[in-house]
């Protein structure tokens, strides 16, 4: 077996080239794990504008779905003693204008009063809004902001799970 001295400068150089190593290496390192920082950033800035435009999407969706209600609303706010019969066309038409809205109800004083169609929802006809305080929340969060507020899905009177469309109407 043959030893191998080392002398000063191959000390020196070997201490060098490993500090090199060592420095390169971590040098490496974090510019890997930058690199891997500014990917995850884009992916979760793109993934950010795909939601956005996804929202903007839906909520045109439930905007043009339930603007067929604007009529009736504006109607009863100006016509307080709408009847049953008029009531009940102006629903028809707007349900007929989008099928994705089911029934639409006119609850003065927060009890349903008007329903439109009454087959099949006859259980909701009386119902107070009070007695439920999952769907009074958005009652009186309508109310608070003066404007439509959707809320769901929650558990219907009349059974099943759905979507409400809750848009207070401001008489006076």
């Amino acid at each position: 077996i043959r030893e191998m001295k080392l002398t000063g400068v191959s000390r020196v150089f070997i201490g060098s080239v490993l500090l090199t190593f060592c420095v390169g290496f971590g040098i490496s390192s974090l510019l890997a794990n930058l690199d891997t920082e500014r990917r995850a950033s884009q992916e979760r800035n793109a993934a950010l504008r795909e939601l956005a435009a996804v929202r903007a999407q839906l909520e045109g969706v439930v905007k043009a779905t339930f603007s067929s209600t604007d009529g009736l609303v504006h109607l009863v706010a100006i016509d307080q003693s709408i009847g049953e019969a008029l009531f009940d066309q102006m629903a028809s038409f707007a349900i007929g204008k989008n099928p994705h809205i089911r029934n639409i109800a006119l609850a003065p004083d927060e009890v349903v009063k008007y329903l439109w169609p009454l087959a099949g929802n006859e259980r909701a006809l009386g119902f107070a809004y009070r007695t439920s305080p999952e769907q009074y929340r958005t009652v009186l969060k309508a109310r608070q902001t003066q404007g439509p507020v959707l809320a769901g899905p929650v558990d219907l009177t009349q059974g099943g799970r759905g979507f409400i469309n809750r848009t207070p109407v401001f008489l006076g």
